[in-house]
């Protein structure tokens, strides 16, 4: 009885390869790189990939295999050590100067160094306070909707995607930038053989590091946010100060104030929620069809043309001053209708049935 043997095709051996630490120590001096740039630098480059052109068939079969050094068109190799240095190095040097300076931070309207500091010193309230110190005028939680709200440059509407507790990453890149901060005070200080001041630094960095921690779990998060808006001062809102202004008309690209006829950008103290979802152009702008409308509806009285335009203006306000009753009389389809859903159209929910 004969047996067959299955011939085997030898194996290549693997390849050496260095683990990213043995890689990383041989490219850079770790004690002098961020802990936050060794997280996210990716020392281990993958092996280069060549393209080939291919080649035309002959008798039903590719020509692979006959490949020549003219079908290669393009070879991309990644960069090389010296290169992974280089760029190491230079992103070193630039938080280096960014964060080594002791001066104050941002500008005039951010939350200062030391204010930031006595707020990672205190739990879950002191990130709060920061938090609060960050999207004031951004974001406010309506505690009568049970609603957060967030500013669009001239009016607030509803947070309907939680960009509110995203937004929680904001204080996390602020401490991230507290924290570098104290690390090259802590290599500065090392130099300079300050042995005191490079304990206070490494112990003001690990605060920091600490909290960045803590806030990227989701139970700590949504209590943070449950202390911004608690209490005076904070993110909180009562809900009675919404559209408190009837002379002040909220658009996509301003607010128009009635009163002073005015207009000017938004300000999140305004209060407005209902906003017109039409631009404002100017008094002067042209709107020759809206005028034949009212040419057509009303005869070409201009001395009831007028009296309508003033009549739609003031109705805006929501003032009752006039104690009048108007009533669209007349036939079908003599623009009743349409003159309503006109202004439908135009201001969108600042109008609405009587109710």
């Amino acid at each position: 009885m004969s047996t067959f043997i299955k011939p085997t095709r030898p194996q290549p051996e693997p390849a050496p390869s260095l683990d990213r630490e043995a890689l990383t120590a041989a490219a850079l001096d770790l004690d002098k790189i961020p802990p936050v740039l060794k997280d996210r630098l990716q020392l281990v480059p993958p092996p280069p990939v060549i393209f080939l052109r291919r080649r035309p068939t002959i008798a039903g079969g590719p020509m692979a295999a006959q490949a020549t050094a003219h079908c290669i068109t393009e070879v991309k190799a990644t960069p090389g050590l010296e290169d992974i240095q280089e760029k190491a190095r230079a992103r070193i040097e630039e938080e280096r100067q960014t964060f080594s300076n002791e001066g104050s931070r941002g500008n005039d309207s951010s939350p200062t160094a030391d204010f930031l500091l006595d707020c990672a010193k205190t739990g879950q309230i002191g990130d709060a306070r920061a938090y609060i110190s960050l999207m004031m005028g951004h974001h406010c939680y309506d505690h009568a909707a049970a609603r957060w709200y967030q500013y669009q440059g001239h009016y607030w509407s509803e947070d309907a995607v939680s960009n509110i507790v995203a937004g929680v990453d904001q204080l996390i890149e602020v401490y991230e930038e507290e924290a570098k901060r104290w690390f090259w005070r802590r290599i500065k200080a090392k130099k300079q053989k300050d042995d005191n001041a490079a304990k206070e630094a490494a112990k003001n960095e690990g605060i920091y590091l600490n909290k960045i921690a803590k806030l990227q779990g989701k139970t700590y998060r949504l209590n943070v946010l449950y202390l911004s808006a608690a209490g005076k001062n904070s993110l909180g809102i009562s809900g009675e100060g919404w559209d408190r202004n009837p002379y002040l008309i909220a658009c996509p690209n301003g607010v128009i104030d009635l009163g002073k006829g005015a207009f000017r950008p938004g300000r999140p103290e305004d209060s407005i929620k209902t906003s017109c979802p039409t631009e404002w152009l100017g008094e002067d702008e042209p709107a020759p069809r809206w005028s034949r409308f009212l040419e057509e509806v009303f005869g070409g009285d201009s001395e009831l043309i007028a009296y309508v335009r003033r009549l739609l203006g003031y109705g805006i306000t929501g003032l009752v001053i006039h104690h009048i009753l108007i009533i669209l009389w007349g036939i079908g389809r003599n623009g009743k209708g349409t003159l309503l859903e006109i202004l439908h159209f135009v201001l969108g929910r600042i109008v609405g049935p009587i109710q």
